[in-house]
């Protein structure tokens, strides 16, 4: 039978019995930036499976999510879910509610396993957006002086603290990527990160929170070339 936990275990009797580890989360509010778009808001609904042999649809017969009782809206999730590693999400955005937007309250999120058991868990949000920042230093498109150069953006406000995403592309066509938590609005590139000749791009997460990361915002991406 399925444990009213963050993390959750339950296995099938017989031969073929399997433990799965999951974790089920109704969290992320985020105001997420394209290149050259609008913003663009969404609900994020997450299942972490901990064994990652294993994915949601092996051990879930059902999941949805009810929006707070002044929405009303209700959202089939079973099949509707995109990948990323052992996380599994759905994103919700404000079009997808009868009101036309994220209400602040809390939602209610019904998982029912392939065993017929029941979790079901309560997450209450505010409603609540942070704002979006944007890359100040490097200008887009220029090339910087050194291999550790100053980024700097916009501060964010309520935000606690920040995510730096680099992703480079060098001449020769090799790409990699590195990723730095920030608790404020600049960071120093430290050596060794950074290749002649590459073209990087750069994005900027905000968030409110330390440990629970209930609210967010990605900037637009910001590209600038090394010397």
């Amino acid at each position: 039978m399925l444990a009213i936990l963050m993390c959750l275990a339950f296995c099938q009797t017989g031969a073929e019995a399997t433990i799965f580890r999951m974790r089920f989360q109704v969290y992320t509010l985020n105001l997420y930036v394209p290149s050259g778009s609008p913003p663009s808001q969404f609900l994020q609904v997450n299942v972490t499976i901990g064994d990652s042999l294993q994915r949601p649809y092996d051990a879930v017969k059902s999941l949805k999510v009810y929006a707070p009782a002044a929405d009303g809206t209700v959202f089939d999730l079973t099949n509707n879910w995109m990948e990323s590693g052992q996380v599994y999400y759905a994103r919700l955005k404000p079009s997808d509610f009868k009101t036309g937007k994220i209400p602040g309250g809390t939602y209610k999120a019904v998982v029912i396993g392939k065993d017929n058991s029941t979790l079901t868990q309560y997450q209450s949000i505010s409603g609540a957006f942070l704002g979006y920042s944007a890359v100040t230093s490097p200008l887009a498109g220029s090339t910087v002086a050194n291999l550790t150069p100053l980024i700097q953006w916009n501060p964010v406000t309520g935000a606690q603290y920040y995510s730096i995403n680099l992703w480079l592309v060098t001449a020769a066509g090799e790409y990699n990527s590195a990723g730095y938590t920030v608790y404020r609005n600049s960071f120093q590139v430290p050596p060794g990160v950074l290749r002649p000749g590459a073209d990087v791009h750069v994005s900027v997460n905000a968030y409110d929170s330390d440990k629970n990361l209930t609210k967010g915002s990605t900037s637009a991406s910001l590209n600038f070339k090394t010397p």
